[in-house]
């Protein structure tokens, strides 16, 4: 989690911050420890883990590429949409052919 209570304030995880130093959930209230290193973000962890559900919401990876799903499509699967929307295109053209403006 990227936040705490210490000392009855709410701070965030940074790496200018000790490692122990009456750290607190925000839910349980139980001891907090400060996990920081030189390739993941600051964040706090319970000490001892019970059970606890608070969690931060996920804050995205700049560094993560964008997940691309990939689709095969059908030549015959197009050209079968294809005269569908026709015949409806028709059939609308139709429609408005047998119609009077008066």
């Amino acid at each position: 989690m990227f936040n705490c209570i210490q000392h009855n304030t709410i701070i965030q995880a940074n790496t200018d911050l000790l490692q122990r130093d009456d750290y607190q959930c925000p839910s349980c209230h139980r001891e907090l420890v400060l996990k920081s290193g030189n390739k993941k973000q600051a964040y706090f962890s319970h000490e001892i883990d019970q059970g606890c559900k608070h969690r931060d919401p996920k804050r995205p990876n700049p560094k993560a590429k964008p997940k691309i799903k990939h689709t095969t499509i059908n030549k015959a699967d197009i050209m079968l949409t294809f005269e569908k929307l026709l015949d409806q295109i028709l059939s609308l053209a139709d429609d408005g052919r047998g119609q009077s403006n008066g």
